[in-house]
């Protein structure tokens, strides 16, 4: 499984223009309706408590299986892209 979530680390290490850290994350999390935002090491957490056993990180267009890759441009930036298996 393909898995592409609000990403804390992708957001503030790709600044947008005139914005603070604040507001990148207020943009993330209040204007396309998610309720929080991950980092690699809480999501694999959560994924291996529901029995996911192989996980990686992934990244816009890049992955280990082609088939799973459908990423949307306007997702490129900002994002947590992980690959996980059960």
């Amino acid at each position: 499984m393909r898995i592409c979530v609000p990403g804390l680390e992708e957001t503030l290490s790709q600044p947008l223009q005139n914005s603070t850290q604040a507001e990148q994350i207020y943009h993330l999390t209040q204007n396309y309706g998610h309720l929080s935002v991950w980092d690699a090491d809480l999501m694999f957490e959560v994924l291996r408590d529901a029995g996911f056993f192989t996980m990686h990180k992934a990244s816009y267009l890049k992955g280990t299986d082609k088939r799973l890759i459908c990423d949307s441009e306007e997702r490129s930036v900002g994002s947590l892209y992980l690959e996980v298996q059960k």
